[in-house]
């Protein structure tokens, strides 16, 4: 159980995102299905960086720098283009809210996944983990959200797929994925860097 401290810090964090929204733009109900797009996302990214591995060739530490994070981070934008498409967001902060929870839900399986690969381990690394990746996802398609949101706003007349920059190579949240992925400093040094970010 140890594991659900990987979640604490990304939970609190959408809470107060949540609680913070004084004008209550997104109902819990969104709220919800903004959670369960991520945990979709994360359920299909497992099985698909899998296969691309395979069909590839890439090392494990190349396809985990370069290759995995494209993938993972077009997974958790395409509900946000979605969103964006349909206009069910209307303003800079729910269309936030509901991409820090696209990445919290994508957090969540990942963390039942490592789960399931490396067992049980020291409430410590759980703590690490959830400042750390599950803040990263979090934030990443917030700021993917945001930036996708104001330039469709900006190009009303244009194909809203068009103008999102969540596809394109290297958005932001790509780049700081996949500098997460080279740790160059050790996982706390990592997490207070991104809970900065």
């Amino acid at each position: 159980m140890e594991f659900l401290l990987g979640l604490v810090p990304v939970c609190v964090f959408l809470a107060a995102l949540f609680l913070f929204d004084s004008y209550k733009l997104v109902p819990p109900r969104s709220l919800f299905v903004a959670l369960g797009a991520g945990c979709v996302a994360a359920a299909i990214a497992y099985p698909l960086n899998a296969t691309l591995m395979g069909a590839s060739g890439i090392g494990l530490s190349g396809f985990t720098r370069y290759v995995s994070p494209f993938v993972e981070e077009s997974l958790k934008a395409a509900f946000l283009v979605y969103l964006l498409a349909t206009r069910k967001t209307g303003f800079l902060v729910d269309t936030a809210i509901q991409g820090f929870a696209i990445g919290a839900g994508f957090a969540l399986i990942e963390n039942i996944s490592y789960v399931a690969s490396l067992g049980s381990h020291s409430a410590l690394l759980w703590l690490v983990r959830g400042f750390g990746t599950a803040m990263m996802h979090g934030a990443s398609t917030s700021i993917a959200g945001i930036v996708g949101k104001v330039m469709s706003d900006r190009a009303a007349g244009r194909a809203r797929r068009r103008s999102f920059p969540g596809y394109s190579w290297p958005s932001r949240s790509t780049r700081r994925s996949t500098i997460s992925s080279y740790r160059p400093s050790p996982p706390r040094c990592s997490s207070c860097f991104f809970s900065r970010c």
